[in-house]
């Protein structure tokens, strides 16, 4: 039996603006080819949204956030909406109240295939 998740979907993008923040993604590109050069020129692709800024700490977090994991101190937790914005990928960059971040993990929340967020861990 699945699952039609479109209100989850709304209701997470609805309490993200309302209670998150304004973020600005940033992503290089390339962009023309030069066959003189042989080479690609690179462009920034900048798309905004909006996330909830969370600290990570391995008190709670599960094994993800445990020592011996990927995650390291300063790191923090980005709950990002899906609206408005096309997928994040690893090392977008992450413009959040003045701070520049760097996405280093992803994981979508996505029930029946539909991703309702994005929990994502991004560094300083």
């Amino acid at each position: 039996m699945s699952n039609n998740y479109n209100g989850e979907l709304l209701t997470a993008q609805e309490l993200i603006a309302e209670f998150g923040q304004p973020v600005t993604i940033s992503r290089l590109v390339p962009s023309d080819y030069d066959p003189a050069t042989g080479s690609a020129s690179m462009s920034s692709v900048t798309e905004s949204g909006f996330g909830v800024l969370l600290e990570l700490n391995t008190m709670g977090g599960g094994w993800q956030n445990a020592p011996g994991s990927l995650i390291i101190g300063g790191d923090k937790q980005l709950l990002l909406s899906t609206a408005g914005i096309s997928v994040p990928q690893l090392d977008d960059s992450v413009l959040v109240n003045g701070v520049i971040y760097t996405l280093v993990v992803i994981k979508p929340l996505a029930p029946g295939g539909l991703a309702i967020f994005y929990d994502c861990t991004i560094r300083a």
